[in-house]
Order: structure tokens, then C-alpha cells, then sequence
């Protein structure tokens, strides 16, 4: 069986028992427009489908026996009923699964794979994803570093493995400190991210983002001691599971790296890639990843990382 099709039955599985048992819309009908009607079951295919590899609707009719105007229709009206009911989770750092004692046991865990900083609980970084080249503003969307036209995200990664905030979309040609400004993470860290000592816990990125109080940056300079060496060294090593993060996003939902069919002006490009950042989060809580294996921690429940009572 191929890989896409193993995940629509994983994610199949989650739908049926999570979103629409428990929310009580079990067999809804997710889409009427135009005397087009669809099962939540069939929509959910349709959404992983389109979002597991580059195709064309005309490809897809074949499989599901419907028309290109139904099943773009279909697709569309499902990253909308993701976008307004669950994308949320991901927006900043207030989802209730993150408590102090979480964050204290990603620190020690961070700490234990190597870290020299003790409150360390997860890594802050920009993703570029490059999309098809805009009519206009093309230089607001011309990514120089990247050399492509593109939408930027800034994204937190814990070590169990969950993408715990995405900030964006923002124009390719913005600083990732231009974007850390606009998140308001910082803010939100410094109002109620602290031990019970008093000392803050902090997010760790890469010499693009400046030194502050709780985002913690590499030694920066030409000519450092060893000892400053040595540390940045040893996090740049645990550091490297925010690209496992952001490879995994990928490679279950190719569809996104494909960047001649992610049309700007035509398509919400940018709920596109927050679907599937949750989508990669259920199946993380579900499956586990790379870096929760790296970190030896067990991801949520699908039930504590949306907030359901069992």
C-alpha cells in the first residue's frame, strides 16, 4: 500500500474517533454549495489526497467519481472547517497542553541530550516555502537568501516532537526578526514563562534572531573561546530537530513542495501549510517522530493535545 494511502487511513481513524464522535458531527455533510453534497469521511480523503502529492483534480476523478468543480469545492471547504476549528492550536503558545510541568520536563530533557542551558524547552526558527511567482509585489515576495519567490513562517518545535506555534504568513523578503517582532512570542514568554524559581524558561534559534531574555541565540563573533565554542556546538546538535519538523511536514504532504501550483493570487497557499502543520501534529501524538525518539519522549495524547475530555 503506498504511503499516502497508509496516512488516510491513520488520519481516517482519528477523524472518526476524535473530531466528529466527539464533537457530535459524526456523517456530517461538510459541503453544500450548488447541490454538491459530501460525506466528513470522503472529505477528509479529498483533503489528504490533494494535500499527500502534486496532482490535478482531473486525477482525482477518477478515484472519488466526482468533478473537478466538485472536488475543488470539496478541498477547499475542508481547509476552511480545519482552518476555523482547529488551526487555532497552533497559532501562539496558549494551548493549554503546554503547562510548567511540561515545560520543565522538555527542559530537563533538552539538558539531558547535551544542552548547556537548563531551561531550554523547545527551538524557534523560520521555514521558507516557496510558491509560484506572484502578478504583483513580486519583491515583496522575492526571498534573496533562497533565491525564490516565497511566504515565510516562524515556527516552535518541542522535543516531543510538536510544531507548538506557527506565526505567518509573512512576505519572503522579511528578517526573521522582522517575523519574531510581529509574533508576539516574546511578550507572551516573558508574562508567565518562569520556574518556580523565578528564572525564565527560553526558546533557542539561530544567529538571525537577536539576544534577548527568553530567546536565546548562538555565541555570535569571529574569535570565540572554546568554551563558547564548545556550547554553541552542542546546541547547534539538539538544535537540528526543528529541520526534522519541517522535513516531516513535507514529506507527508508533497503537495506543498511543490511550488508551481501554490498560485498566491489564486489559492489560501498559506492555510494550506497550517493544515497540514496540524494534520503532522495528530499524526506525531498517534506515531511518535524523529525528534521525539531523539529527545526520548512520548508525544500527547490526541486528546490532551486538542483539549478533549475523555
Amino acid at each position: 500500500m503506498s504511503g499516502w494511502l497508509v496516512f488516510i487511513f491513520i488520519l481516517l481513524v482519528f477523524i472518526n474517533e476524535v473530531l466528529y464522535i466527539r464533537c457530535g458531527v459524526h456523517h456530517c455533510i461538510l459541503a453544500r454549495c450548488q447541490e454538491t453534497k459530501v460525506s466528513g469521511t470522503e472529505a477528509l480523503c479529498i483533503l489528504l489526497r490533494r494535500l499527500a502529492y502534486p496532482n490535478r483534480y482531473v486525477d482525482m476523478m477518477v478515484m472519488f467519481g466526482r468533478s473537478r468543480c466538485e472536488l475543488c469545492k470539496i478541498f477547499l471547504t475542508m481547509i476552511n472547517f480545519m482552518k476555523h476549528n482547529w488551526v487555532h492550536l497552533i497559532k501562539d503558545l496558549t494551548n493549554p497542553y503546554l503547562t510548567m510541568e511540561k515545560l520543565k520536563l522538555f527542559s530537563d530533557a533538552i539538558f539531558r541530550n547535551g544542552s548547556p542551558y537548563q531551561n531550554c524547552f523547545g527551538f524557534l526558527d523560520g521555514t521558507v516555502r516557496p510558491t509560484c511567482r506572484s502578478t504583483n509585489n513580486q519583491k515583496e515576495f522575492y526571498n534573496g537568501h533562497k533565491r525564490t519567490h516565497a511566504i515565510k513562517f516562524q515556527s516552535i518545535v518541542l522535543p516531543d516532537g510538536i510544531v507548538a506555534c506557527m506565526h505567518g504568513p509573512i512576505k519572503g523578503r522579511r528578517h526573521d526578526a522582522f517575523i519574531l517582532d510581529q509574533s508576539k512570542i516574546v511578550e507572551q514568554m516573558e508574562a508567565r514563562y518562569y520556574d518556580e524559581e523565578g528564572n525564565p524558561f527560553y526558546l533557542y534559534g539561530d544567529p538571525a534572531y537577536p539576544l534577548r531574555r527568553h530567546p536565546m541565540v548562538p555565541f555570535k563573533g569571529h574569535h570565540l573561546n572554546d568554551s563558547k565554542q564548545l556550547c554553541n556546538s552542542r546546541m547547534s546538535k539538539v538544535r537540528e530537530c526543528v529541520e526534522w519538523g519541517f522535513r516531516k511536514i513535507i514529506n507527508i504532504f508533497s503537495f506543498l513542495d511543490y511550488k508551481k501550483n501554490l498560485k498566491l493570487e489564486q489559492q489560501p497557499v498559506a492555510d494550506f501549510y497550517k493544515v497540514a502543520v496540524f494534520l503532522t501534529n495528530c499524526h506525531t501524538c498517534y506515531y511518535g517522530c524523529q525528534t521525539s525518539d531523539y529527545f526520548n519522549l512520548s508525544p500527547p495524547t490526541i486528546e490532551q493535545y486538542l483539549g478533549i475530555n475523555n
